[in-house]
């Protein structure tokens, strides 16, 4: 487990993509856990 500190415009774009996303949106850390397995697909 890691903790990870975003600055506030960081966190508006966090936010941003979570708008966008289908309901139920996902909270911020399942919301950083998608994008991340997102970008790590090759």
């Amino acid at each position: 487990m890691i903790g990870v500190r975003m600055q506030p415009d960081q966190l508006e774009e966090l936010d941003g993509w979570i708008a966008k996303q289908d309901d139920p949106k996902p909270s911020r850390p399942e919301a950083v856990r998608r994008i991340l397995k997102e970008a790590l697909v090759d």
